[in-house]
């Protein structure tokens, strides 16, 4: 079953008015990775991952780590970072 992230992180980038592009480029992956993770051809990104993008995106990191298939939703975020 693909995750639901990647439809999740499209929908804030596309609402912060970010190219796939160029979130690829911020963050150092490549733009094919890129697709496979908001495809859902990719597993979930790492907390770690999840906060760059969220920097990059300018939006509280918790608000991306929320989604409805997420094992990180139930907890802050800057706890699931500082206890990995």
């Amino acid at each position: 079953m693909p995750n639901t992230f990647g439809k999740h992180l499209r929908a804030v980038r596309q609402r912060q008015g970010m190219s796939l592009r160029s979130l690829a480029h911020l963050s150092e992956i490549s733009l094919g990775y890129m697709h496979q993770i908001e495809t859902g051809k990719a597993s979930v990104p790492t907390p770690a991952r999840i906060a760059e993008f969220a920097k990059w995106l300018k939006v509280d990191g918790d608000e991306l780590a929320a989604f409805p298939d997420s094992r990180l939703s139930s907890l802050p975020l800057s706890f699931v970072l500082t206890n990995e």
